[in-house]
């Protein structure tokens, strides 16, 4: 998986706790770039629709030879 874009996050400390909730473990230190790739993994297309703050992004996963890739 892979993500290109400029993100700047609102409520990181609500992420947070949500993965905590289900269980994950993810450093605090994390970049929100970073934090948007674990939302996509963990909550998927829609949580990273829930997702408040400023940023424009473009991330893909590659599953076989072709790159389907989601853009917001």
């Amino acid at each position: 998986m892979w993500l290109l874009g400029d993100v700047r996050l609102d409520g990181r400390k609500e992420l947070f706790r949500r993965f905590e909730q289900w269980g994950e473990k993810i450093e605090q230190s994390i970049s929100d770039e970073e934090l948007v790739l674990h939302v996509f993994q963990i909550f998927g297309e829609v949580g990273v629709a829930a997702l408040d703050g400023d940023f424009s992004l473009y991330y893909g996963i590659r599953k076989s030879k072709s790159y389907p890739d989601f853009a917001i």
